[in-house]
């Protein structure tokens, strides 16, 4: 049984934007 993440859902500190892609999601986080 494959049990493999198909979605991420996280909410961290000073993020701005998620980009859901195919292969991996790409958080854009305000790095001060």
């Amino acid at each position: 049984m494959n049990q493999a993440f198909t979605e991420t859902d996280f909410q961290f500190p000073g993020q701005q934007s998620i980009y859901h892609g195919k292969v991996c999601d790409i958080y854009t986080i305000n790095n001060v």
